[in-house]
């Protein structure tokens, strides 16, 4: 099973932010959507 681990940066708060996912597509959509906790309750990528 292929895995994607991701590291990203938020300027605005100075910090990186790792994970990893099954389906890139999908978590990158989750984000772009504010569905994931993480950047719905901070605004920061999660």
């Amino acid at each position: 099973m292929v895995y994607y681990v991701y590291i990203l940066y938020a300027e605005s708060f100075d910090r990186y932010y790792k994970g990893h996912t099954k389906d890139l597509f999908r978590r990158f959509a989750r984000h772009q959507a504010g569905k994931e906790a993480s950047t719905a309750a901070t605004g920061t990528p999660g």
